[in-house]
């Protein structure tokens, strides 16, 4: 029967917790969280952001599985809307390849054709989609060098997707045209909370002031602004077509002009209760007249009790 050492053990030991050591550095991934891996390869994700005054940067992912391979399809589109010709140019390219994912949602490969030659960095987790290109820019055609973050499509239901339609048409109805909630201004807050109210919930919450003038407490705006923002809003002054008494806001209503709508057409998960919207406006007044214009917006999901409303994050509309 052999013995082992103290000190040959200590080395056993010693080694067997570098091995653990390295399993475990290998599963974190890039600053030290770990990377979950997607439940799923298959769906759509996509990054979308303005250029100037029009549209588009565009990139979609598309995946499905087949067996235990994975294909992908990573397309770019890019609008420059002024162009030496004046009128715009569009630019884009597509990457088609089948490829192995291995178990933190991780998918490299390199790839070659006309107007690309580089490497391709996928990885796919629960909150999105990470792509990196790295490569040679043969042509107007060539896939954009960086990293992109993509969201997933999700399919909410045709009554959800309804509600959040109006959730955007609060916004839209009052014409705003930008919003983020990082930099919102009281202006724009206050304006919000006595139009919603205005053309919304006249009868409970607007009443005369005389002089053809009309009035809503401070408490109705701060309602809604806590409601449609998560503001508890205590800011209250004087703004240009609203006046503040210390009770409330004077002003004149205002109405005839062209109502907007949304209509919510895609949905995509941000993770964290936050989703990405893109849709088009309508006019309720002349649903046969189509969609029109184009809407982006951030909106997030709290709950309260049992009771869940969304929020807005940021909004963006062309029209």
């Amino acid at each position: 029967m052999y013995k082992i050492s103290g000190g040959y053990m200590k080395k056993i030991i010693l080694s067997f917790y570098c091995i653990i050591f390295i399993f475990s550095f290998i599963e974190l991934g890039h600053g030290g969280s770990k990377a979950v891996a997607a439940m799923s390869y298959n769906g759509h994700w996509r990054s979308y952001h303005h250029v100037g005054k029009y549209d588009l940067d565009e990139i979609n992912l598309y995946m499905k599985s087949s067996g235990n391979k994975v294909l992908v399809e990573i397309t770019s589109d890019y609008f420059l809307p002024e162009s030496r010709d004046g009128i715009g140019q569009m630019q884009g390219s597509s990457i088609e390849e089948e490829v192995f994912f291995n178990s933190r949602g991780l998918a490299v490969f390199k790839y070659k054709d006309e107007h690309n030659n580089g490497q391709m960095t996928i990885q796919v987790q629960n909150d999105g989609a990470k792509i990196t290109w790295n490569g040679e820019e043969k042509s107007e055609h060539s896939f954009p060098k960086g990293t992109f973050k993509l969201y997933k499509e999700i399919a909410p239901g045709s009554n959800e997707m309804k509600k959040i339609g109006t959730f955007l048409s609060n916004f839209t109805e009052l014409h705003f045209k930008r919003l983020n909630s990082g930099n919102l201004n009281y202006s724009d807050l206050i304006y919000f909370g006595v139009l919603h109210n205005f053309e919304n919930n006249y009868a409970s919450t607007v009443s005369n002031s005389g002089g053809g003038k009309l009035f809503i407490s401070k408490s109705s705006v701060e309602q809604s602004i806590y409601k449609y923002f998560n503001i508890k809003f205590k800011n209250h002054k004087t703004v240009q077509g609203f006046k503040f008494n210390g009770k409330g806001y004077v002003f004149e209503g205002a109405s005839g002009a062209p109502i907007d709508y949304v209509k919510a057409l895609n949905v995509y998960d941000m993770g964290s209760n936050k989703l990405v919207i893109y849709g088009e406006l309508y006019n309720p007044d002349n649903p046969a007249a189509g969609t029109y214009g184009s809407v982006d917006a951030v909106i997030k999901k709290v709950t309260e009790g049992n009771k869940t409303r969304y929020v807005l994050d940021a909004l963006s509309v062309k029209n």
